[in-house]
């Protein structure tokens, strides 16, 4: 969760020096709740090469994808090649017919402005107790799978990746039962690069 955010890649030095900005990533004081962003790695070949990489991040604590729906000019000032929507912990004990919904929405939104998109779905971690919502959580997660590959949309399997540990991925989780260790959020990075790589591999 966090607050809008964008970085360019093209300059490596004055990207990082900006991310210690209030307009882009910077550390909280313990007190303050939030995620507080531990490293930011630029690798050189994107810089050596020319390359232009800007990210996006819309995410806003707390929101639904509603929130998103009625800001997608705001989140992207210009056209996005790929857009990942990685949500779902904030539907409480709604339906899988509710959230897919949503996702739809936000998806015809988006395509409404930057018809040319292309769309990745990530599911998210499970719950575990105490959170309140944990069955309907992996019941939306469950029928993510399903719609997004039923629409043609890419997907990165991170629940599946954490439901693969030897413990579910419970070890993975804070004691909230819904936000993910760091160890939680660098086994998601994994499953997201397996994704990515897979990808770009090709047949010769």
């Amino acid at each position: 969760h966090g607050a809008m955010s964008v970085v360019g890649m093209d300059d490596a030095e004055g990207d990082l020096a900006a991310l210690g900005s209030s307009a882009g990533f910077g550390s909280r004081a313990a007190s303050t709740a939030g995620a507080t962003v531990n490293t930011f790695t630029v690798d050189t070949p994107i810089v050596a090469t020319g390359q232009r990489l800007i990210v996006y991040n819309g995410s806003h604590p707390g929101s639904t994808l509603a929130y998103q729906s009625s800001r997608v000019a705001a989140q992207f000032p210009t056209a996005p090649d790929v857009v990942i929507i990685n949500s779902g912990h904030n539907y409480g004990a709604g339906s899988p017919a509710v959230y897919l919904t949503a996702v739809d929405d936000y998806i015809s939104a988006l395509h409404a402005v930057y018809p040319a998109a292309r769309i990745i779905v990530s599911s998210q971690n499970p719950e575990f107790s105490p959170a309140a919502n944990r069955v309907a959580h992996a019941r939306r997660l469950t029928e993510l799978r399903v719609y997004a590959l039923a629409n043609g949309y890419g997907y990165v399997p991170a629940h599946e990746a954490f439901l693969n540990e030897p413990d579910g991925g419970a070890s993975l989780v804070m004691g909230d039962g819904i936000h993910p260790t760091p160890a939680g959020s660098a086994l998601w990075a994994a499953t997201f690069d397996n994704y990515l790589t897979s990808k770009s591999l090709r047949t010769p």
